[in-house]
């Protein structure tokens, strides 16, 4: 069994992780041309897609911790990122417009969706 303690580098990747979702989001407002859109439905994407990160490296720690021969939620692994983009599906609307904010959305999905292939 592995219980070895979260030392300075799982901080650093977390650090990481937030440093990268500021810059997106100060990139996202510079581009956005309507802040509303920037601040309603953006920023909250963002924030799930950091939750999402977390949540992927908080249940990696947790099965780490369990039992060598205990694989009961193993699976359950998979089904974050796939969660993580139906929650973003509350901060989506269909506009036919091509603007930085379909941009956004999609860059959203698309690196939860490689979050999601890298702990697989």
């Amino acid at each position: 069994m592995n219980r070895r303690p979260l030392g300075m580098p799982d901080f650093w990747i977390v650090m990481g992780q937030l440093l990268a979702i500021l810059l997106l989001c100060f990139l996202e407002y510079v581009f956005i041309k309507n802040k509303f859109d920037f601040w309603n439905y953006i920023v909250p994407t963002n924030c799930l897609l950091f939750l999402g990160f977390i949540l992927f490296m908080a249940f990696q720690v947790y099965l780490q911790r369990q039992e060598e021969d205990d694989f009961r939620f193993a699976l359950v692994l998979l089904l974050i990122g796939p969660a993580i983009s139906i929650c973003f599906n509350m901060f989506k609307y269909a506009t036919d417009e091509k603007n930085f904010y379909g941009i956004s959305m999609m860059t959203a999905y698309h690196t939860n969706f490689f979050a999601q292939g890298i702990v697989n």
